[in-house]
């Protein structure tokens, strides 16, 4: 997705679908939470975002398993459980001795 084209609500929405925090999305996008919620607030119009800022958000999102499209942001189920199998397997302390 042209990351040009992502509207503060559409940001807003794929966060909420993760149900991740402001404090969340930022630490998985390495921007500010202050940023973050700047460009929410533009709700349906582009956010004052440089665009490597608007990337990293967008870039996350979609690692995370979110699809933006025209209407707006979607989960992609099947990337958000290989996410969530990701993480598991990166906090596991099992660890394998041969």
């Amino acid at each position: 997705m042209l990351t040009i084209r992502i509207t503060g609500i559409k940001l807003q929405t794929a966060r909420r679908l993760l149900g991740w925090s402001l404090q969340e999305l930022a630490t998985r996008s390495g921007v500010n939470w202050l940023t973050i919620k700047k460009y929410e607030s533009a709700g349906d119009y582009l956010p004052p975002a440089s665009v490597g800022a608007l990337d990293r958000l967008v870039s996350a999102l979609e690692n995370a398993g979110v699809q933006f499209d025209v209407e707006g942001a979607h989960l992609d189920r099947a990337a958000t459980m290989k996410a969530q199998v990701g993480k598991l397997l990166e906090s596991s302390p099992i660890t394998a001795e041969f």
